[in-house]
């Protein structure tokens, strides 16, 4: 990222509008190529810079209407302005002054939180301590397609377990993943030292009645030196679907994801079905491929 455009950034933050737009005015003028290529980081600064609450809200539908739909800037202002439009219907004039200056604050709150997520994904060091960022890793929010799918798909009929609650099979295995996530807020997740992530694509088929906890299991993977690990509940693959509850027939699918030692590899998932009175029921396991 552009040096100017992280001091426009920083500037903002600090509740400096005039110069934010000195800057920005700077960066179109001297670096055309770097305006485009961040073309609605851009164009959300200089709406946010505004001073004037109807102005403001001019750039941020221009931002709507020229940017993708799936851009991150343009779903962060269409959920601005749908605050806005929440606390418009709701407040009374003399209360809604002091709501807007509250959103215009968390507005540039998220623009800072981005800008330092973008310095630390591109190693950008110097400007990071420059910054006085903390040397604790900062969580980085992400874009999934930005992220590598190394995984590998399998023949699932030959990595099925069944089960009274259901059938569970896994169809595809990503070891040393880079795209885990936490689902509670979807930034991205590191593995302690010495440990990597292993992820599990697996889809479950209701056996019962009601399935409100697919895949009605607890899930473990058994490791070559006998170690036995249980899934990381609070993660996920960033971007994929999450179990949902179904009814007797009906599928759900879900990737799960487990943190294992650098060094040890899985050779099977273990699966522990819990019965609706909670009492574990038979143990199965399912031999997890291996790499070739």
């Amino acid at each position: 990222m552009h040096e100017k455009l992280i001091s426009a950034n920083i500037a903002l933050f600090k509740g400096e509008r005039a110069e934010t737009i000195r800057m920005l005015d700077e960066l179109e003028r001297e670096h055309p190529e770097t305006v485009h290529e961040h073309r609605s980081m851009v164009m959300w600064l200089r709406a946010h810079s505004q001073t004037d609450g109807t102005v403001r809200l001019q750039y941020m539908h221009e931002l709507l209407a020229h940017t993708p739909r799936e851009d991150y800037y343009n779903r962060l202002t269409r959920e601005y302005l749908a605050e806005e439009d929440f606390y418009a219907d709701r407040l009374q004039p003399s209360q809604w002054f002091g709501t807007r200056q509250l959103l215009g604050v968390i507005a540039v709150v998220l623009v800072f939180g981005v800008l330092l997520a973008g310095i630390l994904n591109t190693g950008d060091v110097g400007t990071a301590i420059a910054l006085n960022a903390s040397p604790t890793p900062i969580p980085t929010v992400i874009n999934p397609e930005d992220l590598p799918d190394n995984s590998r798909a399998i023949v699932a009929d030959s990595f099925t377990a069944r089960y009274v609650e259901g059938i569970l099979q896994v169809l595809a295995v990503e070891d040393r993943s880079q795209r885990v996530v936490y689902i509670e807020d979807g930034l991205l997740a590191e593995p302690v030292a010495g440990a990597r992530f292993y992820a599990l694509s697996v889809v479950f088929e209701c056996r019962q009645g009601i399935c409100n906890t697919p895949p009605q299991a607890e899930l473990d993977v058994l490791l070559n030196n006998g170690s036995v690990l249980t899934q990381r509940t609070d993660l996920t693959i960033a971007g994929q679907s999450q179990f949902e509850p179904i009814a007797l027939g009906r599928s759900t699918a879900s990737w799960v994801v487990f943190e294992l030692p650098t060094l040890n590899q899985p050779t099977d998932l273990i699966i522990r079905p819990q019965s609706d009175s909670g009492v574990e029921s038979q143990i199965y396991e399912i031999e997890l491929p291996q790499d070739t």
